[in-house]
């Protein structure tokens, strides 16, 4: 009875998360704890013992999730912000602690029928792309009716575009175990033209680009070179602020000499500040959390936008030096706790395209992976809750689609 609740509440995430995410709600933690409650009534029965060992991430998996929020909390040791680092890390710990509830149960003794699975994912980015191709007269009337006098706002669908790849990348894990790579082909090409004709992220394009090209060379290569994606992309988390401070700064008072468009200048911008702060503490780094508060991030410098047609003057602006994070996962941890958090990051990056290069469908699992790593290293917060809690469901997800046989 616990096992079919738990199946139950997990394809009804499947279906709700893409098109909730979609109407801009960040409501992934929510259904994450929701999961993480019916996975313990499946893990933790009164009478028995813990799941069978092969349900459990191996050890070196377990201590590398739990690195990250354990070095945070010693952190706050030396953050200038000690009380707000611990609070951060204990929430954080919960937050592994559901996820990795969810993985178990999901992996395990309650893991769902794989065909069941792919039904629930693919309604829920049909549901997510019927929203968005008539959100004029749909989408955008339920949203006046929650908030009245709603208008979109610039970069509505940023939220929405990342979950609908990640969830075609697990679609395509699932058509894959099935032998049907034509119609995995088809979806995921058909969320590609949806991000970037309906969408416009450039961000989100550009991830959906890397992806398809991960999985085309270890399809090319049969997964010879996994040991290369893995160091790869355990790499880019160790040299990051040395990759950042090679990047041209751009012109803020001339939008025309800029080669970037203004949202991804800023970027460099702020990923180029958040480089000279992790010089000045690189070993241990400035505490769990400090981004937000790191000092001069408030900081202002004046900024010409982007040239609009409509506009005859210069739309001069300003823009801050870090507004809130630096909205690239491998800086915040850098920035926040040093070299120690950066191999811990490291470590977790390789192990995760290793363990996803073994599974049935690797050359998807494996991008799925790439996927999730790029859009943390260009778009949220390190910690953001809801994004965290949406990357541990589609792991949880990918994980039973990815198992050898249903049970």
């Amino acid at each position: 009875m616990a096992a079919t609740i738990f199946r139950a509440v997990l394809l009804a995430s499947l279906v709700l998360l893409p098109p909730m995410t979609l109407l801009g709600s960040p409501a992934a933690t929510v259904v994450l704890c929701l999961n993480a409650l019916a996975a313990l009534t499946v893990i933790v029965p009164r009478g028995r013992t813990v799941p069978r060992s092969d349900a459990m991430p191996d050890r070196l998996m377990l201590a590398a999730v739990l690195a990250l929020p354990a070095i945070g909390l010693v952190s706050a040791a030396w953050s200038p912000h000690a009380g707000e680092s611990a609070l951060r890390a204990l929430k954080l710990l919960l937050l592994v602690g559901a996820g990795l509830a969810v993985f178990v149960a999901a992996r395990g003794p309650a893991r769902p029928n794989h065909r069941h699975m792919l039904i629930a994912i693919v309604l829920g980015l049909v549901l997510a792309a019927g929203l968005a191709m008539t959100d004029r007269f749909l989408l955008f009337e339920v949203l006046d009716d929650l908030e009245p006098g709603f208008q979109p706002r610039r970069g509505f669908y940023s939220r929405g575009a990342t979950v609908l790849l990640l969830f075609a990348l697990l679609a395509t894990i699932g058509f894959d175990r099935l032998g049907r790579p034509g119609i995995a082909a088809i979806v995921y090409l058909g969320i590609g033209a949806l991000v970037a004709l309906k969408f416009r992220s450039g961000a989100a394009a550009m991830v959906w680009v890397l992806a398809g090209v991960a999985y085309l060379v270890w399809w090319a290569t049969r997964g010879r070179w996994r040991v290369g994606f893995a160091l790869l992309l355990s790499a880019v988390c160790l040299i990051a602020p040395l990759v950042v401070t090679m990047i041209p700064p751009p012109d803020p008072l001339h939008a025309a000499n800029r080669a970037l468009p203004g949202s991804w200048s800023h970027r460099i911008v702020i990923w180029q500040f958040a480089a000279q702060r992790i010089a000045e503490r690189p070993l241990l780094g400035w505490g769990l959390d400090a981004a937000r508060r790191i000092p001069g991030g408030r900081a202002t410098i004046p900024w010409q936008m982007d040239p609009d047609p409509r506009d005859t003057d210069d739309r001069m602006s300003v823009v801050q030096m870090m507004p809130l994070h630096p909205h690239s996962l491998a800086l915040q941890v850098w920035l926040e706790l040093g070299a120690f958090g950066a191999l811990a990051l490291a470590v977790l990056a390789f192990l995760l395209v290793a363990r996803a290069g073994g599974s049935e469908s690797s050359a998807a699992a494996v991008a799925l992976v790439y996927a999730g790593m790029a859009i943390s290293n260009v778009s949220y917060g390190a910690w953001q809750t809801w994004w965290l809690s949406t990357l541990m469901l589609v792991a949880a997800a990918a994980a039973a689609l990815s198992a050898a046989k249903d049970r």
